[in-house]
């Protein structure tokens, strides 16, 4: 299986925040949620996330700093993969000529 892409890794997590909606305040689009309340949610479905987590006696902050790193490297990897697109393929970009 190949790698995923963030925007693949985005889509899993907003349908994993449908289900929390749904199930949570019977409510299933984000999206129509205002910037604030969708805030909100993203906020609970983590700590939900982590009383999951502390209830099988894993160490949050552990879980906490290895999901930051986990998605810090990932934009870092998404990031270099952009650059290092294949050169001879032509660009909307300006070429600088001496």
């Amino acid at each position: 299986m190949s790698e995923l892409t963030n925007e693949q890794r985005a889509d899993a997590a907003y349908k994993a925040l449908q289900v929390f909606l749904r199930k949570m305040f019977y409510c299933n689009e984000p999206d129509k949620l205002d910037p604030e309340d969708l805030e909100d949610a993203i906020s609970d479905l983590i700590a939900d996330l982590f009383h999951l987590a502390h209830q099988k006696g894993f160490d949050i902050d552990s879980i906490s700093r290895q999901a930051e790193g986990n998605f810090r490297e990932e934009l870092d990897e998404e990031a270099s993969a952009e650059l290092d697109e294949d050169p001879d393929e032509e660009s909307d970009q300006p070429v600088c000529v001496d």
